[in-house]
C-alpha cells in the first residue's frame, strides 16, 4: 500500500514454483502450432495487446505488470472471455448456459486439475459443480416418447432431454446422483491431465470402465437442438468417436460413434447373459454386416415386424440411448435427468427386462421391450406362433431366445441367428438326440428348434 492506495489485488499471488496448474509459458506459438491444434488462433491474427516474446507466449502476453486499470494486470479485458477467445477457437461454439464462459469451469493459476486448468481436481468434479446436487431442480414439461428421436434442449424448458444436460430452468439436474446408481458410467476419479479421450483402446492405456464426462461431452461445443437417430445429439457437442467401420473419427456424425469409443475394438465389456455365440464388441453386433441386430446403424434385415408400436417400421433407426438410459429420468417417465449416466436397471436399462428364467410375464416384467413393441401384438401371436405360450405358459423371459444387441457375422449365421436367435445356455441346453444347440429359419415367421428347454426335447420341432 502507498498513500493509502492498494497496488496489489486482494489475494494470494504467490504461484510458487510449480507450474503445473498454471496456463504454460515459454513455448513457441507458431502458425505449425496452430494447425496441430486445431483450437488456436494464428499468430498472425491475434489481437495488438496479445504480444509474444521471441515468438513464445509469456507472462507478459496476458499481463501487463504495470497496468491494473482492467483488473488482475490483464492487457485486455476479459469480459466475455474476450482475452482467452483472442487464442483460444472457442467463441460462440456453445450455446448452452454455463458452457460459454472459460471462467465457469478453468482457473488460469493454481488449478486443482492440472493441465486442462479447472477448478475442480477432476473432470466430472468440475461437471457436477452444476450438475450435482448442490442447486435445487427447475421443473420441465414431460414429452411424449418417440424412439430415436432426441427432443428439443435448452432454450429455458426443456422438453424431455435425450442426454440429461440441465437447461437454465433446470440447472441442478442431479447427474451426481446418477452415477451413483446400480449401474453406471463409473465416474473417474483421477486427475485430469489434459486426457479428454476415453482411456480405453483408442488411446491404449488399458481397460477401465472408468470415464469423465468430457468422454462422451465435448463442453466447449454443446448446442441446443433436435436430433433423429442416428445423428449425435447437439448436447454432446463434437465429440470423438469410432466409426461402425472401426476408425478413429475426431468429430462423431452419430451417437452410437460416441459409444463405440469404449464399447468397440478393444472392449472390456462382459456378456450379461451367457449366449451360445459370444462377442464383447459390440460394434460388431450392430454392424450392418452382422446377421441379425436392432436398427442402430442401419435398418434391421427384418420386413415383417408387425408388433411395433405406431410411429415406428421396419426402416426406423433408435439409438443405444433408447434403450440404456436413466431409469428415474423424464424419457422414462421421471422427473430425473436422462442418460446414459445411471439406472437401478443393470445394465444401464431404462426399462424393467427380467432375465431370470420363471419370470411371470407383465407389462412390467418386460417394460424394456415393450416400449417398441406393442404387448398385445407380441401376446396375440402375430409375429411368431409360440410367443404367448413361451412366455406366459412356460415363464421364458424374451432373454433366453433373443440377444437384444446383435449377432455378428463372425459368430452366427443367417439361418441360425436371424431374429435375434442366440440362446442363454444357462436355460437352453443341445438337444439330446442329434446334439444340436439351435434355431434354423425355415421361411416368413417359420423355423425349426433343435435343444432342450424347461425338460422339454425339441429335435426338430418345427414352428409353426
Amino acid at each position: 500500500m502507498a498513500n493509502g492506495v492498494i497496488t496489489l489485488p486482494p489475494g494470494a499471488t504467490n504461484l510458487g514454483t510449480d507450474l503445473s496448474g498454471d496456463h504454460p509459458i515459454s513455448f513457441t506459438y507458431d502458425s505449425n502450432l496452430a494447425v496441430k491444434n486445431g483450437n488456436l488462433v494464428d499468430p498472425s491474427g491475434l489481437p495488438t495487446q496479445v504480444k509474444l516474446e521471441s515468438g513464445q507466449l509469456q507472462c507478459a502476453s496476458c499481463h501487463d505488470a504495470h497496468n491494473d486499470s482492467l483488473g488482475n494486470f490483464l492487457v485486455m479485458s476479459n469480459s466475455n472471455s474476450q482475452l482467452c477467445t483472442s487464442c483460444h477457437l472457442l467463441s460462440g461454439e456453445a450455446t448452452v448456459s454455463g458452457h460459454s464462459q472459460c471462467f465457469d469451469c478453468h482457473q488460469l493459476h493454481n488449478a486443482p486439475s492440472g493441465a486442462l486448468l479447472l477448478n475442480q481436481a477432476t473432470i466430472t468434479a468440475t461437471c457436477a459443480v452444476c450438475h450435482g446436487n448442490s442447486i435445487p431442480s427447475g421443473t420441465a414439461s414431460v414429452a411424449p416418447l418417440t424412439p430415436g428421436v432426441t427432443p428439443v434442449f435448452g432454450g429455458g424448458v426443456i422438453d424431455a432431454p435425450d442426454l440429461g444436460l440441465p437447461s437454465p430452468v433446470n440447472m441442478g439436474a442431479n447427474v451426481t446422483n446418477e452415477l451413483n446408481k446400480l449401474s453406471r458410467h463409473n465416474a473417474d476419479v483421477r486427475p485430469a491431465f489434459g486426457n479428454l479421450m476415453p482411456k480405453t483402446a483408442i488411446q491404449g492405456q488399458g481397460k477401465t470402465n472408468l470415464v469423465n464426462c468430457a468422454d462422451c461431452h465435448e463442453p466447449h461445443t454443446m448446442k441446443s437442438g433436435v436430433a433423429s437417430a442416428p445423428n449425435i445429439a447437439p448436447a454432446l457437442g463434437k465429440a470423438s468417436g469410432l466409426t461402425v467401420a472401426g476408425a478413429i473419427t475426431v468429430r462423431a456424425k452419430y451417437e452410437y460413434e460416441v459409444c463405440f469409443k469404449c464399447h468397440g475394438n478393444d472392449s472390456s465389456d462382459q456378456p450379461f447373459i451367457t449366449r451360445k455365440a459370444v462377442q464383447t464388441n459390440i460394434r460388431m453386433e450392430f454392424a450392418p454386416t452382422a446377421v441379425s441386430f436392432h436398427p442402430v446403424t442401419a435398418p434391421g434385415r427384418g420386413r415383417d415386424v408387425p408388433s411395433l408400436i405406431p410411429g415406428l417400421t421396419t426402416a426406423s433407426l433408435i439409438y443405444c440411448t433408447d434403450c440404456h438410459n436413466s431409469d428415474t429420468g423424464r424419457k422414462s417417465g421421471g422427473a430425473g435427468p436422462d442418460g446414459p449416466h445411471g439406472s437401478n436397471i443393470p445394465p444401464l436399462l431404462i426399462a424393467n427386462y427380467d432375465t431370470i428364467d420363471g419370470a411371470s410375464e407383465s407389462s412390467v416384467a418386460y417394460a424394456l421391450c415393450y416400449r417398441c413393441h406393442e404387448r398385445s401384438s407380441i401376446l396375440n401371436n402375430d409375429s411368431y406362433s409360440g410367443h404367448r405360450n413361451h412366455i406366459v405358459n412356460d415363464r421364458t423371459p424374451c432373454s433366453v431366445c433373443h440377444d437384444a444387441h446383435g449377432i455378428s457375422s463372425a459368430q452366427g449365421t443367417f439361418t441360425d441367428n436371424a431374429h435375434l436367435i442366440n440362446f442363454d445356455t444357462t436355460v437352453v441346453f443341445p438337444d439330446p438326440i442329434t446334439k444340436r444347440l439351435e434355431y434354423q429359419s425355415a421361411g416368413p415367421r417359420s423355423g425349426l428348434c433343435y435343444l432342450l428347454c424347461h425338460g422339454k426335447d425339441h429335435s426338430g420341432v418345427r414352428y409353426p
